[in-house]
């Protein structure tokens, strides 16, 4: 606990950073070395999943090809995703540690905006994944348990009909399914909603 000089210290500290941007950095980052700035995370330290991009298939129209080859059941939707011209691969192969996460375990208990949770994550170092996760994740993760229905983070994107979508990559019995979830702007999403984000 601190004494009243100690307190009136800190406070002086504290006005001083808002005046100086370089001490505020300094401040922030002896914060982040304490782990002063890091709660617990809510999935504890375990990865989800390690995810490759990068590799084949490298457009849209071959991703579904592959995926309804290889048994994978794909959504009108996410079919209509996938055609789309703003979806996009990556260039070179790339690993990404996964982790998942709902809206409820950061403390939104009354569910949150997407802007909202995307913008709250960021506590814990999580961030968007490119919009190959989607089908990459379908694609590689045939573990998945089931039930399990697990939300994207990538930016969203538009359909056919204009409408913003994620990528939804669930299984329901034996069935291994690439579906997608729409999100409007200013929409409060449910706290259950659980998502999946690279860190």
């Amino acid at each position: 606990m601190l004494d009243v000089s100690q307190a009136n210290e800190l406070k002086l500290t504290f006005r001083q950073a808002l005046r100086d941007k370089g001490l505020a950095r300094e401040l922030l980052a002896v914060a982040r070395r304490r782990d002063l700035l890091s709660p617990t995370a809510p999935w504890g330290k375990k990865t989800l999943k390690n995810l490759k991009l990068g590799m084949d298939p490298r457009n849209g129209d071959d991703f579904h090809k592959v995926l309804k080859a290889g048994g994978f059941q794909v959504s009108d939707d996410a079919s209509d995703i996938l055609s789309s011209p703003q979806f996009t691969v990556v260039t070179e192969e790339t690993k990404f540690d996964l982790r998942a996460v709902s809206i409820g375990e950061v403390g939104f208990n009354k569910g949150a905006t997407l802007e909202q949770f995307y913008d709250r994550v960021k506590v814990w170092g999580l961030k968007k994944l490119p919009l190959e996760a989607g089908p990459q994740l379908r694609r590689q993760y045939k573990g998945q348990p089931d039930g399990e229905h697990l939300l994207v983070a990538t930016k969203p994107i538009k359909d056919s009909d204009g409408n913003y979508k994620l990528f939804v990559v669930g299984r329901r019995g034996s069935k291994l399914c690439l579906d997608t979830y729409p999100v409007k702007p200013g929409q409060v999403l449910s706290s259950v909603c659980r998502f999946v984000f690279w860190r």
